[in-house]
């Protein structure tokens, strides 16, 4: 092995674990740190260059850097072993060819390299489609080619390229008491029906309910701790269904500005849950865009004011500068408009099932500040 090999080995267990299996402390085992995962990872040759280019990537974005020695050379080694494998293998190719391509694509979507992200995930979906589908591979490996997919398409609010295979396994939410699930499940859907959501995005906002709920419940009672598997497929399958519509709607179906708020609030909500690290290059930035054009175009009514309040405030805290401003007067104008002086009361059953102190913590008594005393009012923009 060349010199460091094994520190950014280490890098790759590491930070690699933090970014699919964030919060730690809910977890018995990593599945990166089992004998199975390790001994695929490193008794191949193609699979190791790709875990060693992951764990590069991740001590170079440490040091503010997109690319470094190590970066290059095990990206370069990995796509020629995989190259010279796919050219003979005539259609025969093992799990490490598929574990090799989801680490370089995980790698250029965190460095903001949207094309190479795209070749890889198009490589790897025709790769699943010769193979018939993702039954047969490995939990771990199907978790961490979803993980590749729905990393860069949320960094780039694109569709997912990998069809979701639901497994059998029970949610991370079964040990939750079944009257609590169906109490959240009512309040949510009720909440969203009344604000005029699209049909097909309750079930998923109501499983981003059930999948916060569940981890709240974890760090209060301590009772048992997830399966990073279950974990890993309730998560990704969330998001997926976030980032699937429109185009899972039928044909006569259309979609609303606030459909689309919505879909893309709750997803820089779920990364502010998972407190995932290190943060991609890009960020939250085309999220913030888009939630902040979708909200602009929606008519304020009581009816959909919480939803409202909670979509402008997770923008508010994740942006900065003018955007920023942008949320802040947002924020103040359904204030006035409701006359409340909380953002409690502003937010309401929403931030009830969806707490923002729960992803944002005191961020949010900033933001909200910012609301009462008409700090950033000139934002250059109606909101």
């Amino acid at each position: 092995m060349r010199p460091g090999t094994h520190a950014l080995l280490e890098q790759y267990l590491t930070h690699a674990t933090n970014r699919m299996y964030p919060l730690q402390s809910c977890f018995k085992t990593s599945p990166f740190r089992s004998p199975q995962w390790f001994h695929f990872a490193v008794n191949d040759a193609a699979m190791l260059h790709g875990v060693l280019f992951a764990g590069a990537v991740y001590v170079a974005l440490l040091q503010g850097k997109r690319e470094t020695r190590d970066t290059m050379y095990h990206e370069n080694e990995a796509i020629s072993i995989v190259q010279k494998r796919l050219g003979t293998s005539d259609y025969n190719f093992d799990d490490a060819i598929l574990g090799t391509i989801s680490c370089l694509a995980l790698g250029e979507a965190v460095l903001g390299n949207q094309e190479h992200w795209n070749l890889h995930m198009l490589g790897i979906q025709q790769l699943i489609r010769l193979r018939g589908n993702m039954s047969s591979l490995p939990p771990f490996l199907r978790a961490k080619l979803h993980r590749a997919d729905v990393t860069g398409a949320i960094d780039y609010a694109e569709r997912p390229y990998l069809d979701f295979e639901r497994s059998t396994n029970d949610s991370i939410w079964s040990n939750v008491p079944i009257e609590v699930l169906h109490r959240t499940a009512t309040e949510m859907s009720e909440l969203l029906k009344i604000s005029d959501l699209h049909p097909s995005l309750i079930p998923t906002m109501i499983n981003l309910a059930y999948f916060t709920l569940a981890i709240k419940e974890n760090k209060t009672k301590r009772t048992s701790f997830f399966d990073p598997i279950m974990f890993s497929e309730d998560l990704h399958r969330i998001e997926h269904n976030l980032l699937s519509f429109p185009t899972t709607l039928p044909a006569n179906s259309s979609k609303t500005s606030l459909d689309t708020a919505v879909r893309f609030g709750a997803l820089l909500y779920t990364k502010s849950v998972l407190q995932e690290f290190p943060n991609s290059t890009t960020g939250p930035s085309i999220l913030l865009a888009r939630l902040q054009e979708s909200l602009s175009e929606i008519e304020i009514s009581v009816s959909v004011t919480p939803l409202l309040a909670w979509l402008s405030l997770i923008g508010g805290v994740l942006s900065i500068g003018e955007s920023r401003q942008w949320f802040v007067a947002r924020l103040r104008m359904l204030r006035e408009t409701n006359r409340v002086t909380s953002l409690e009361e502003l937010a309401g059953g929403i931030n009830r099932l969806l707490c923002l102190r729960n992803a944002f913590e005191n961020v949010c008594e900033d933001v909200w500040l910012d609301v009462v005393n008409n700090a950033g009012s000139n934002s250059g923009e109606e909101p």
